[in-house]
C-alpha cells in the first residue's frame, strides 16, 4: 500500500470516527431519541432490518431489475 493511499484511508477513518463522536454527543445532549437517536441505537435498528425476512428479497428484486 502506498503512503498516500494509507494516509487517505486514515483520514477517511478519522473523519468517520469524528462524525460519529459528534453525532453521539449531540444525541446525548438532546436526549430525545425520536428527534436524534444515538449511533448505537441506529446501528441496532439497522442490524434488525438486515436480519428481517423481508429485507433481502425486496432488495435483491430491486437490484436485478
Amino acid at each position: 500500500m502506498r503512503a498516500s493511499s494509507l494516509k487517505n484511508s486514515l483520514i477517511t477513518i478519522g473523519s468517520a470516527i469524528f462524525i460519529l463522536v459528534i453525532w453521539a454527543a449531540i444525541s446525548n445532549r438532546i436526549g430525545i431519541e425520536i428527534i436524534l437517536p444515538s449511533p448505537i441505537v441506529t446501528g441496532k435498528h439497522l442490524v434488525s432490518i438486515f436480519q428481517s425476512d423481508y429485507f433481502w428479497p425486496v432488495n435483491n428484486f430491486q437490484v436485478k431489475k
